[in-house]
């Protein structure tokens, strides 16, 4: 091998390196910024929605809409024998 295609190798290399580092650069910068995209999203979203808070049914309640419930089974299906 003679001096020049040696240089030539060495340039080649050098320019792969470049070539790997620029494109683990952009990949790099690419999935931080669609990773930071769908943290802002999400958290504008959840500070838009308003936090539904869980009723508070009494136990007073619950007993009365029982009956009324097996009534409505009872309506649809007058043989179930588990209600």
């Amino acid at each position: 091998m003679t001096s020049s295609s040696k240089d030539y190798f060495v340039v080649r290399q050098a320019k792969e390196k470049r070539k790997k580092k620029l494109l683990a650069i952009i990949s790099v910068v690419s999935f931080g910024g669609s990773m930071l995209f769908g943290a802002v999203v999400t958290i504008r979203q959840a500070m838009r929605t308003p936090q539904a808070q869980p009723e508070t049914i009494s136990v007073e309640d619950s007993l009365q809409q029982q009956p009324e419930g097996y009534e409505l089974v009872l309506q649809r299906e007058p043989e179930n024998r588990m209600a």
